[in-house]
């Protein structure tokens, strides 16, 4: 295991351990060596970045500002935050700025994330598909957009709540609804959009991740 990326203060990377971290460089743009190719269906570059930062954004509008909507009591000290799927890191950053009691941890299979961060937070580079052995459990775990992501979503959770969040802990997952709908399901078929979505659907559910899984999160 490889030594996470470096933030500005090392106490924090103390209380996790290592995660796996290999990149490269081809033509200007990022490319993980961690098998992305099969683990992750969209682009690993800058364009995919600024995109990643504008969906955060999209949410801070939906949410109103909230970094998550978990009806967690005012008086629940909140120590470890995990945050699954980090991107770019930029809700872990948000949430140690807004809570720097709390320590933050963002994993993600590309390190995209930034250097310089609040002391509170820290990010590895790590496979949320392989087993998880962290020497503290958390409070909160977060997981945003990971549709398409996550091969087997009951194992997911279930290592989520079976030894990685504390009691009183909470899981908040926050998705994406698939296949593509209108209000009143009147999509013509020869409508592109339709098509699109049908076709993203069949490719994603032949590489075993498909982009409809959120509709399974509940079960």
């Amino acid at each position: 295991m490889a030594d996470p990326i470096q933030s500005e203060q090392s106490e924090v990377a103390d209380e996790f351990n290592d995660g796996d971290s290999a990149f490269g460089d081809d033509d200007g743009d990022l490319c993980s060596t961690i098998s992305i190719g099969s683990k992750y269906l969209l682009p690993n570059d800058e364009g995919e970045n600024d995109r990643l930062d504008l969906q955060h954004h999209m949410y801070d509008l939906m949410l109103d500002g909230k970094l998550y909507i978990a009806p967690i009591p005012k008086d629940q000290k909140i120590h470890r935050v995990l945050d699954l799927g980090t991107e770019t890191g930029i809700w872990a950053i948000d949430f140690a700025d807004e809570h720097p009691e709390t320590q933050v941890l963002g994993l993600d299979l590309s390190p995209i994330q930034p250097t310089f961060v609040p002391p509170n937070c820290q990010f590895e580079i790590d496979d949320i598909e392989e087993p998880w052995e962290y020497r503290y459990n958390f409070d909160f775990i977060n997981m945003r957009m990971m549709v398409g992501c996550v091969s087997d979503w009951p194992r997911c959770f279930k290592q989520c709540f079976d030894s990685n969040l504390n009691p009183g802990g909470w899981l908040e997952v926050k998705d994406i609804k698939f296949p593509i709908e209108d209000n009143d399901s009147s999509f013509p078929e020869d409508c592109a959009v339709k098509k699109w979505s049908d076709l993203i659907l069949e490719g994603t559910v032949k590489l075993g991740r498909p982009c409809d899984s959120a509709k399974d999160y509940k079960t």
